[in-house]
């Protein structure tokens, strides 16, 4: 199959194109440009034969290698640098192209799902917004990695075709989990990771970022990974044996803890509470007794939820909101330009450029009304989408066996997608949630999941191997 696949690429325009532009890249560019180019160009070869493995190779690469993004530059000194990290957004940006095409080509539906068709008009009032921003630069970078969850999401859809891919992304997201947690563990035991300068002398001077560049990084991959062993353990879903996705649950809470990241806690919680609400009323009991336990009995997080430095922290943000709100007050229909908001900031608090720590905050700001309007329509549309996976996957089981493990993993996806993005919008209120793109490309993939785990949907195409005895069984949609 795959040497068909070859013979009918062989002369594909995107392939000459590749090896055209490595032929001058290797005459005119240093050699770093040319490997990094040929990469690209292996890149696009599998992703256009094998979109499975392709994906699979995308998820541990950005998981394992984020802390590095930073090592190399291309183009240094010139306003379109980029690091390794811009280099991987682009990528995803082409492959959002390229799939586009060829689902043009096959006359199907460009975006198959809700939440796709929100971030594409979001990513075009960004766009609209790009050519007024104070940096351009800034706002184009913004902008292409956002569109880089869009590549993400619609490789994924393409690479989900069947239960059997299905199973094989979710497992490849936990394997992605154990280095950073191996990692994370052997920082937190070796008194390493990220250094926090404002906290020196304290226990939170480091802080475990394992293969990412932040903890809050860290942090919000993790809830991922927790949100999605938990989901697979109460759904009896067979991801992996039980023990197993219990044992990454807890040590993935573990670390999520050691991490200190009081936004990614609080979104933990709401995620394992949502989860809990719905599957497994007990989780509430347990998650209630085990976080009164840790308030009370572990010092370190008494002082970073009550604290001197936790007080100072709030304060900053106090600070950071108000000049925000006074910027709000005279932003246009389509904001100032993505990623303008440090600099607005700026202009009211001189010692601090930083974004608002408020996504509600900085999408008004960036993308004005109409970008915020859609911003809230795209998290309705991520609500709805997981709503709609879960209760068919739970449809579908009341008239197939206990055991269909399809009828399953649609529910487990459903559960995931919803804990996630109702602990990401707690998130939103007091971090800058969407600039961890690293963590956002896994939220992506879980979004595309979804997408497929709804059968019968007008929007999305399904092969013969969907078609099972269980659709049978279900009465008539009318």
């Amino acid at each position: 199959m795959m040497i068909r696949q070859f013979r009918h690429l062989r002369f594909s325009p995107l392939v000459i194109g590749l090896l055209f532009a490595i032929g001058l890249a290797a005459v005119f560019l240093p050699s770093l440009y040319t490997l990094t180019l040929l990469v690209v160009a292996l890149a696009a070869g599998a992703l256009l034969l094998q979109p499975l493995w392709f994906l699979i190779a995308l998820l541990l690469l950005r998981s394992n290698a984020d802390i590095y993004m930073n090592t190399f530059t291309f183009f240094s000194g010139s306003w379109y640098s980029f690091n390794a990290a811009g280099l991987m957004n682009i990528m995803a940006c082409g492959i959002g192209l390229v799939l586009l095409a060829r689902r043009f080509g096959r006359g199907q539906r460009w975006l198959p799902s809700s939440p796709l068709l929100w971030l594409s008009a979001f990513l075009l009032v960004g766009a609209l917004s790009i050519p007024i921003s104070q940096d351009f630069a800034a706002s184009l970078k913004t902008w292409a990695r956002t569109a880089g969850f869009l590549g993400i999401a619609l490789l994924t859809i393409e690479a989900a075709r069947d239960e059997k891919n299905r199973r094989r992304i979710l497992q490849a997201i936990t394997l992605a989990a154990l280095p950073p947690l191996a990692f994370g563990y052997y920082q937190v035991a070796t008194g390493t990771g990220y250094l926090f300068p404002g906290y020196s002398a304290t226990p939170f001077e480091f802080r475990p970022q394992g293969t990412f560049a932040h903890p809050a990084i860290l942090s919000s991959f993790l809830i991922v990974v927790i949100c999605l062993s938990l989901a697979a353990y109460v759904m009896k879903y067979p991801l992996w044996p039980r023990w197993i996705l219990l044992g990454l649950a807890a040590t993935s809470m573990g670390l999520l803890v050691l991490t200190y990241a009081r936004t990614e806690w609080a979104g933990a919680a709401v995620a394992i509470g949502l989860i809990g609400l719905l599957r497994y009323r007990r989780l509430l009991l347990i998650g209630l007794i085990i976080g009164l336990v840790l308030l009370l009995a572990v010092p370190e997080i008494q002082a970073r939820v009550s604290g001197a430095k936790a007080a100072e922290s709030f304060e900053w943000r106090l600070n950071v909101w108000n000049a925000s709100l006074k910027i709000i007050q005279n932003a246009s229909w389509i904001g100032a330009g993505l990623d303008t908001s440090p600099q607005l900031i700026n202009t009211v608090l001189v010692n601090v450029i930083a974004p608002p720590h408020n996504e509600y905050f900085r999408t008004l700001i960036e993308t004005g009304v109409i970008g915020f309007l859609v911003f809230l329509a795209l998290q309705a549309s991520l609500l709805l989408q997981s709503w709609r996976a879960y209760r068919w996957g739970k449809a579908i089981r009341n008239y197939c066996s206990a055991r269909n493990y399809r009828s399953a993993s649609r529910q487990v996806l459903g559960l995931t997608l919803l804990a996630i993005t109702a602990g990401g919008l707690i998130i939103c209120l007091s971090d800058n949630y969407f600039d961890y793109a690293s963590a956002q490309w896994f939220n992506w993939v879980i979004v595309g999941l979804a997408a497929t785990a709804l059968p019968l949907s007008p929007t999305i195409e399904w092969g013969e191997e969907e078609k099972g005895d269980e659709f049978a069984l279900l009465p008539s949609r009318g």
